[in-house]
């Protein structure tokens, strides 16, 4: 009896497995640890297949991140947090850069005005007024306690102008070619630049004989360059005020140049000039339209602004007055109004000879026209 109970027993547990076997997504064989039963892939408590977990990813980030990371894009560029620091340009590189800065224009919003040098080697002090006057390399002048005959040496070997320090006019302020400088400037032109640096130790630059002299301010007084300023557009009649004489035309134009040298002489560095009690700088006025000017080279820079300043705002809708009338329409109105008159004073006698009275039916005198305003640029 013992042997059947436990037949029996045996044959109800396989019974039962083979029933619960398929509620737990297992064949009988899972139960005696036999391999599966067809190719379909065993399945995880939540629904997931084994590729679903150990697939390669399709480039969803939603399928193979499983916490939602941005994709590359999202995280920026390569300045991201855990971009490699960038790298030092190579020489090639720089220099490349360099050259587009050299070759690149003058601002547009400035006007080229026109000034002539009575100097030798002119061109070749032109070119340095051309480099003075173009944007710092990318590199700019960083310096911290470099001597100042170094910073010279940086700023002839990188910018390609000869640059020289007056040693006499440096000892008579006492400073030495070893004077430490320490300066950061960039996004300016050279020319402001080497203001800033050389302001603290009261020194300028002046361009003469093809270098560009690093000097002391009184020095650079008694050693002005003299130039040539064409202002014929700057003293030209505006639109409305034409004159008819040509006497008239001449006379307005000395009366604003005249103007014009005053104006300079009391707003551009007043202080230096003779007329003012100055030392040695001096202007003149020959021909219509033509400035000759002696000055420092700091002076003729504010000079050329001054001008382009003039030119900018000669050329503005508002530098042109309102009037009515041009001076030849005024001139053709007088002279029409002359003939009314005339012509009144004719009706007038025939009147008096027909009914010997003035105030009966007399003809009406015609009104003489307003007179407009005219004059030069002042």
């Amino acid at each position: 009896m013992s042997v059947q109970r436990t037949i029996l027993s045996l044959a109800a547990i396989l019974v039962a497995g083979c029933l619960l076997a398929p509620q737990f997504g297992h064949s009988q064989d899972d139960l005696f640890g036999g391999s599966p039963a067809n190719d379909e892939r065993e399945t995880d408590l939540f629904g997931s297949s084994e590729d679903d977990l150990f697939a390669p990813s399709d480039g969803n980030a939603s399928d193979d991140d499983l916490f939602g990371s941005p994709e590359p894009d999202q995280m920026g560029d390569a300045d991201g947090l855990f971009a490699a620091p960038a790298e030092e340009p190579a020489p090639e590189s720089r220099a490349r850069e360099n050259s587009a800065l050299r070759e690149q224009p003058l601002s547009s919003s400035r006007i080229n005005t026109p000034v002539f040098y009575a100097e030798p080697n002119a061109l070749v002090n032109e070119r340095i007024r051309k480099v003075l006057a173009r944007p710092l390399y990318k590199s700019g002048l960083q310096f911290t306690d470099t001597p100042l005959s170094e910073v010279v040496a940086f700023i002839r070997d990188e910018y390609e102008i000869e640059v020289l320090l007056d040693l006499p006019a440096l000892d008579d302020l006492a400073i030495s070619p070893d004077e430490v400088v320490s300066v950061n400037l960039r996004h300016m032109s050279l020319g402001s630049a080497l203001q800033h640096l050389l302001r603290p130790f009261d020194l300028t630059y002046m361009i003469s004989d093809e270098v560009l002299l690093v000097t002391s301010d009184d020095e650079a007084l008694t050693r002005p360059k003299v130039a040539i300023y064409p202002v014929g557009d700057i003293l030209a009649a505006k639109p409305g005020y034409e004159n008819n004489s040509e006497a008239e035309d001449k006379k307005r134009r000395s009366e604003d140049i005249s103007a014009l040298i005053d104006l300079i002489i009391s707003t551009v560095a007043s202080d230096t000039w003779v007329e003012n009690g100055g030392p040695e700088a001096e202007i003149r006025a020959i021909q219509p339209g033509l400035l000759v000017i002696s000055q420092t080279t700091d002076v003729h820079e504010q000079l050329t602004h001054l001008f382009d300043a003039l030119r900018r705002a000669k050329q503005h809708e508002y530098s042109i007055p309102h009037v009515d009338l041009s001076y030849q329409q005024q001139l053709t109105a007088q002279r029409h109004y002359e003939a009314s008159m005339q012509e009144y004073f004719r009706q007038l006698r025939e009147h008096r000879e027909a009914t010997g009275d003035d105030s009966t039916n007399a003809p009406e005198a015609p009104q003489p026209p307003i007179p407009q305003g005219g004059g030069g640029f002042f």
